[in-house]
């Protein structure tokens, strides 16, 4: 299951319910919007950002690291949107 995508997973504690999407995809490309303008300003973060999404390595480390602290932690979403 690619980084955007979960199970449906629903939260309740104190009288709060959270349902999170199972999917992250929406979110992932309201991000980039939002940040893609302000690389202008910092072309070497923007440089280190394009170096690290683009390799294989780090992205498969990144994937589990993420199933990690959600799956087995039941922390919140680690993944690469939070990163960005």
């Amino acid at each position: 299951m690619p980084i955007t995508q979960h199970p449906q997973r629903v939260f309740r504690n104190r009288g709060v319910e959270i349902t999170l999407d199972n999917n992250y995809t929406d979110l992932e490309e309201r991000t980039l919007a939002a940040i893609e303008p302000l690389w202008k300003r910092y072309p070497r973060a923007a440089t280190m950002w394009e170096l690290l999404t683009s390799d294989a390595e780090v992205r498969a480390n990144w994937d589990m690291a993420d199933y990690l602290t959600v799956t087995k932690l039941n922390y919140n979403d680690h993944g690469e949107a939070h990163a960005r």
